[in-house]
């Protein structure tokens, strides 16, 4: 399929003269993509909210409409790991492990056979996500500028947090190893941004593209309306292979409060954090995620399956 039908024929009308109002600024645009020699589309700006480091990250968004809720979530953030700090956490012991196997700094565990086969099944999941996803998901992409894809390279899970999601499975659910992997929901992951004004009518019309391509939606939920995170998340399934894959919906504000509230969020499901601290990053992250406006309708996009009244 022409790049051109896709974004035509997906949803049944032409876009091409549609006004300009309601799409993201030009200027916004450029600020966020950063286009490297192979011609890849990056964004360089929302990157800086995955480094582990995030203190550019709170820098770059003080002098923006977020100045004083960043300010406000950063002195609670930093008291909140006086009280807390990393190094009062047991350190993983890793000395009686056998040859081959995988230990977590979550303490979770692979044993040599489980640990080998993640492996080879990663390889698999790279050359799907490689070969088939990411080329739709940029031509998607590709369909207008009321949207951005961000967080590029982060679309493919490293092979340590695909493992700890996989342990945790074997661990707490008794899941087989293939069981689990199968269950991850995320191993590949894209991001949608839109503006505010086009928000619903964007989501709408991508999720339409999607199947278009051929992907099968599993799940979506949104949260608009909770206080811990908000946005839309779904699931799709590449159907040749059965990889299941998620893609993410948000607002430019959403998706910072996102990356803002990130070190919460693994804390939050670190299950070596106590349940006093669990309590505590539910009211910090909180506070970050009611600033957030939730564009109009939303709030009304259905989860799929919907859910029975």
């Amino acid at each position: 399929m022409q790049l051109n039908s896709l974004c035509r024929g997906a949803v049944g009308i032409d876009r091409s003269d549609e006004p300009e109002r309601g799409e993201i600024a030009r200027g916004e645009v450029d600020a966020l993509r950063e286009v490297d020699r192979e011609g890849d589309t990056r964004s360089e700006a929302y990157a800086l909210g995955e480094a582990e480091d995030r203190a550019e990250y709170f820098e770059s968004l003080r002098e923006s409409a977020w100045g004083e809720a960043v300010e406000r979530f950063r002195e609670r953030w930093d008291a909140h790991r006086e009280r807390w700090p990393e190094t009062e956490r047991e350190s993983v012991d890793r000395s009686a492990d056998p040859d081959g196997s995988w230990r977590g700094d979550s303490n979770r565990y692979l044993d040599t056979a489980a640990n080998k086969e993640v492996d080879a099944r990663y390889e698999r999941i790279a050359d799907v996500e490689r070969d088939v996803i990411s080329p739709a998901i940029r031509q998607i992409e590709g369909c207008g500028s009321d949207r951005v894809l961000v967080g590029w390279e982060h679309r493919l899970k490293s092979t340590d947090r695909l493992k700890d999601k996989v342990a945790e499975g074997v661990e707490e659910k008794g899941r087989t190893t293939v069981e689990a992997l199968s269950q991850v929901k995320d191993a590949v992951r894209f991001t949608f941004v839109y503006s505010e004004e086009r928000y619903s009518e964007g989501l709408w019309a991508d999720v339409d593209r999607l199947r278009d391509k051929g992907f099968e939606p599993v799940e979506r939920r949104g949260t608009w309306t909770e206080d811990l995170y908000k946005g839309i998340n779904s699931r799709w399934r590449e159907p040749d292979t059965g990889l299941l894959f998620e893609v993410q919906f948000h607002t430019k504000n959403s998706f910072e409060a996102k990356q803002l509230t990130h070190a919460t969020y693994e804390r939050l499901r670190d299950p070596m954090t106590s349940r006093e601290e669990l309590r505590e990053l539910r009211r910090l992250q909180s506070t970050i995620c009611r600033e957030v406006r939730a564009p109009e309708g939303a709030a009304e996009i259905p989860n799929y399956p919907e859910e029975e009244k």
